[in-house]
């Protein structure tokens, strides 16, 4: 899934084919190894990458340590959590059930989920493919983080949508919303008769010789399983337990970057499916989203695109159809910029310039009084019932969210932080016309989506302090 509000609360058999290079890959590979090994030692990406061109693997390698403890290096069968990538993967099983006659995109969700309120009585699956349902996405509810760590069958899942009212009606609008590809993939088991697990491996791991794929369960002995790291200031940490026992359609698949090359090639070649079934797969509906895929312009041309991210792992694929340029970065580190990643190795590849540059984060000294102007309450705009404090302590300054852990920010510049904690997390304070500080914007670094605003609360104004 892609954690957005979390911060702030504190993805017939066919063979992998062997690297091969092309004309230009040698000096490609180089540039990309010097690339990457600059991003590793900027704590900004530690994983596994693979790229393909025109049906060949031109560069796949993996840097930093799969498992700390143990001294393992990630490589091309690293096993990494898809978190949201597993989405395409579930949109592919409901039109694969499509032509089998089990289902249409146009069959309204009742028929599959009978207990369903009356408010979904409108809902059909092509909403739920497109984010265009109305329904709330779980990741935002009050709690999340703690209930995240708890066994959630789907029933549990249900029982916890039910009672919630939609945001608009279906079709009106986009917004993501991870809700949606659970209840996908509930509908996959009630049409299938097969549980999720047992369906997309039967119909599409099966087929495609993606033999290191597969659902994630805590409780399997899986070999070349990647554990998920976060860094804390300058401590490397295990990242937050997230329950995966129970199959879900919004994120729970793992995968290698060798096994993406034979979805690569499935996808290229339209298999698995007919040519229409994939056109409408990668039709944008609104707000540029398919049936589990983004579609972007970069490079002035089209980009199919997803990205996911799960405690301690963030996932990238990029295609590029018109150019056949496909990346796979998956990295097992909280806020990796796997996404920046599979920009700059297609840029690389494109002979282009590369659109951001690995930078180890560095903090300016304030003086003192410098950040009282900032101290204060901030209420974030897209979640009202959230309430930012900012205070001082001994010459520094700190952050705290409505039921989160108070974190220490580090000057950029006078008005410029970023979270000790999380460097990629940056906070701007704004002020008006008179030099008064009346806003902050964070913003996740790589991460279009991840902006949240703030405004200040003038004394005595009513909001939940911490």
């Amino acid at each position: 899934m892609r954690l957005s509000t979390i911060l702030l609360l504190f993805t017939a058999q066919i063979a992998l084919a062997a690297p091969t290079t092309d004309s230009a890959s040698p000096d490609f590979a180089q540039k990309a190894d010097e690339y990457l090994k600059a991003e590793l030692k900027a704590e900004r990406f530690a994983g596994s990458v693979m790229v393909a061109r025109s049906n060949q693997i031109v560069f796949m390698k993996g840097y930093g340590l799969a498992n700390r403890e143990l001294d393992v290096p990630n490589a091309p069968n690293t096993k990494f959590r898809l978190a949201s990538v597993s989405k395409q993967f579930t949109a592919l099983c409901i039109l694969i059930l499509q032509e089998q006659g089990k289902l249409s995109v146009e069959d309204p969700i009742p028929k599959f989920l009978p207990d369903c309120p009356v408010a979904w009585s409108k809902i059909n699956i092509r909403h739920l493919l497109t984010h265009t349902s109305g329904i709330p996405d779980y990741v935002k509810f009050p709690g999340y983080i703690s209930t995240m760590m708890l066994p959630s069958p789907p029933e549990m899942m249900m029982s916890r949508l039910r009672d919630k009212p939609l945001e608009f009606e279906p079709g009106e609008r986009f917004a993501y919303s991870n809700s949606g590809y659970l209840l996908l993939g509930y509908i996959v088991e009630k049409a299938s008769g097969l549980s999720y697990e047992q369906f997309v491996r039967q119909f599409v791991f099966e087929p495609l010789g993606m033999k290191d794929s597969g659902c994630d369960r805590f409780e399997t002995v899986l070999s070349h399983r990647a554990t998920g790291y976060a860094l804390r200031g300058d401590t490397w940490v295990n990242s937050a337990y997230m329950d995966r026992t129970s199959p879900q359609g919004d994120g729970t698949l793992y995968s290698t970057v060798e096994d993406f090359f034979r979805w690569y090639q499935c996808w290229r070649d339209q298999k698995l499916i007919p040519a229409e079934s994939w056109k409408a797969m990668t039709t944008p509906a609104k707000d540029n989203y398919g049936y589990g895929i983004f579609v972007a312009q970069q490079f002035d041309q089209k980009l199919f695109w997803h990205d996911g991210a799960d405690p301690g792992f963030v996932s990238a694929m990029w295609w590029f159809p018109s150019s056949d340029i496909f990346v796979a970065a998956f990295a097992n580190l909280e806020w990796a910029h796997s996404g920046e990643v599979a920009d700059n190795l297609a840029a690389l590849l494109l002979e282009k310039p590369l659109l951001s540059q690995p930078k180890a984060k560095t903090a300016v000294k304030l003086e003192a009084g410098q950040h009282e102007p900032f101290v204060g309450r901030y209420r974030m705009v897209e979640k009202p019932e959230m309430i930012c404090s900012i205070t001082a302590s001994g010459g520094q300054l700190f952050l705290q969210s409505t039921g989160g852990p108070k974190l220490e920010m580090l000057a950029e510049s006078e008005t410029n932080f970023f979270l000790k904690a999380v460097p990629d997390v940056h906070v701007t304070f704004c002020k008006d016309a008179s030099g008064n500080v009346t806003r902050l914007i964070s913003v996740l670094a790589g991460h279009e989506s991840e902006v949240h605003e703030g405004t200040r609360l003038k004394e005595g104004d009513a909001g939940a302090g911490n």
